[in-house]
């Protein structure tokens, strides 16, 4: 009967014991149990053995399960330390592990864990148990994470944050600099990039963005990093310099290297080249925001003179473009953000005919951007929309401007006593020098429901002379397509008779200074009559802008010009104001 009893016992402990062991086999973890002369005494089914039958390394210590799986690393030392501190302190010890297989040219990471075992509940360690964590899938998402937060997805290259991040770092160690030691900081923007995204399409413009990063690094030392901040926008980090030389000579090399031709698939580009401003640390600047802002302000220089060349920041710059500098940054950061809406506004100013017996009436309305920036307030047009041009940055807002406008003006025209007025728009000679800018506009009127007849497209004389093929096309179909043209600031240029008879411009807008001159100029007065009959004599509409004393008006009805703007009339107006005069002239 006992001996009944006892194997029943023992069967049921030896059950236990199978199930107990299977468990720990088919545990999703790895588990192993280790004697006290530190050899395997188990290995469950998850334990990493690189597909290698894990009963071979029974009985064998770490140096022979890390010599068979060729992992050369300090895995050994960094193990025998923690089985060594565990067996002390008779408590467990856990410790990260990097695995280095160069056979199977991987590297894996896990979690370890070594935990005394004792034997009969008392304080004497029996073996020690090895549990780890195959962390690899986890490891590897944090470094891609880490990347793309420090690196342009488009071109590897590191971002604008590794960049700041970079500066910090190198200002930060330059205490234990040599004195006579100096580093380089190079602002780089590609001249004419956006003409490749305007004729070639944004898939060219990336390949080329591409190439230009690899013909950049080419140039640098090991020691040197490149960063794409945006765009076309870079920046390189020369460090350990002798001299301010050593920075030139490597523009010098940037500027030869960027402006070879490239073949993008197709199509052979010759026209981009390169402007850099060169900033050096710490002579231009201790801390970050002050060397990167006058690096940045030479660059502007460099591309303000006449592109494709070099220019080292100096203390001689300008506060004008330093006041230039902050439009472009602060256009710069509009534009990233695309919320025009929250500093742009569009006002319109009306045009006034004399029909008969002094009736005025509204015929048209000028369209007029104004911006007021959240530091700077409101920054006069004349001001920044010329930079804006010249930084080629009009174009990334003036979509918004003919959206804005045309919604506007099709509430508006609802309001007109005859409803056959029109919206003037203006448009810069940078927009109407691209191949998009027909399509553009015949968008932006389809989307509003009007006809090109009620737009007028304002065009100044001196964007006009640059006597561009695509301008003149752009110009001719638009024309075709029912669009008003207009000359803007006539007279303030050197349009010649021969341009006017070859521009389809159906209307010539005085410029303001004459008509405000008129009065106390005899020249003035000359030039403005002999712009009045050229008009009629060209079959073409004059208007007077700057109308702002009776007297001027007087002298212009005199003179048969009967087409008006200016503030004798009104001022630019803004929606709501421009609403209420028209419903007062109805």
């Amino acid at each position: 009967m006992l001996k009944r009893i006892w194997n029943l016992f023992t069967h049921r402990i030896d059950k236990e014991l199978k199930i107990l062991k299977h468990a720990y086999e088919e545990m999703p973890m790895e588990i192993a149990l280790y004697d006290l002369d530190r050899n395997f005494s188990f290995l469950n089914r998850q334990f990493f053995t690189n597909g290698l039958d894990r009963n071979q390394f029974i009985g064998h210590d770490d140096h022979y399960y890390l010599n068979v799986l060729n992992i050369k690393n300090n895995v050994l030392e960094k193990r025998k330390e923690a089985f060594d501190t565990a067996l002390q302190k008779k408590q467990a010890v856990r410790f990260t592990e990097k695995l280095i297989l160069p056979d199977a040219n991987k590297t894996l990471f896990f979690k370890r864990t070594f935990q005394p075992l004792f034997l009969n509940g008392d304080q004497t360690v029996s073996h020690m148990a090895f549990f780890g964590s195959n962390m690899t899938a986890v490891i590897l998402s944090q470094q891609e994470l880490k990347y793309l937060a420090f690196h342009d997805k488009l071109t590897g290259l590191m971002n604008r944050d590794a960049f700041n991040q970079q500066l910090d770092q190198l200002i930060s160690e330059s205490v234990r600099w040599p004195s006579e030691q100096i580093a380089g900081i190079l602002f780089c923007d590609l001249d004419n990039f956006k003409l490749v995204n305007d004729s070639l399409g944004h898939d060219v413009g990336d390949l080329l963005l591409r190439e230009v990063s690899a013909r950049i690094a080419s140039c640098l030392r090991q020691s040197d990093s490149i960063f794409r901040l945006g765009g076309d926008e870079f920046t390189v980090l020369l460090r350990n310099l002798k001299q301010d030389i050593d920075a030139g000579m490597v523009a010098e090399k940037l500027i030869k290297e960027i402006s070879r031709p490239y073949q993008i698939n197709e199509h052979s580009i010759t026209y981009v080249t390169l402007s850099i401003g060169i900033g050096l640390f710490p002579k231009d600047g201790n801390e970050r925001e002050t060397i990167v802002s006058n690096a940045d302000m030479a660059m502007y220089e460099a591309k303000r003179n006449s592109k494709n060349n070099y220019k080292f920041f100096s203390k001689d710059l300008t506060q004008t473009s330093k006041d230039r500098l902050k439009i472009v940054k602060g256009l710069k950061e509009l534009i990233n953000k695309k919320d025009f809406s929250n500093q742009f506004k569009m006002v319109y100013q009306p045009i006034f005919a004399n029909k008969q017996n002094s009736d005025f009436s509204i015929v048209g309305s000028e369209a007029l951007l104004r911006w007021n920036h959240p530091i700077h307030g409101n920054i006069p047009p004349d001001l920044f929309i010329p930079i804006a041009e010249e930084s080629n940055l009009i174009q990334h807002f003036g979509d918004w401007i003919f959206q804005k406008s045309l919604s506007d003006f099709k509430l508006l025209n609802k309001l007109h006593p005859e409803g056959t007025f029109y919206i003037s728009i203006n448009l810069s000679a940078k927009q109407l020098d691209t191949p998009q800018i027909v399509s553009e506009l015949e968008q932006a009127v389809l989307k509003a429901l009007l006809s090109p007849r009620q737009v007028q497209i304002e065009i100044t004389e001196t964007g006009i002379i640059k006597d561009s093929a695509i301008a003149f096309k752009n110009l001719y179909i638009l024309a075709e397509m029912g669009f008003r043209l207009a000359i803007d600031d006539f007279g303030v240029g050197f349009a010649s008779l021969s341009y006017l008879q070859k521009i389809p411009a159906s209307v010539i807008k005085i410029d303001k200074t004459f008509i405000q001159q008129s009065l106390t100029s005899t020249k003035n007065r000359d030039l403005v009559k002999a712009i009045i009959v050229m008009g009629q004599n060209l079959k073409k509409e004059v208007i007077a802008e700057g109308v702002e004393e009776k007297e001027h008006l007087s002298f212009l009805m005199k003179h048969n010009c009967y087409t008006y703007q200016g503030y004798y009339f009104s001022k630019p107006l803004d929606y709501i104001d421009m609403e209420q005069l028209l419903k007062k002239k109805k």
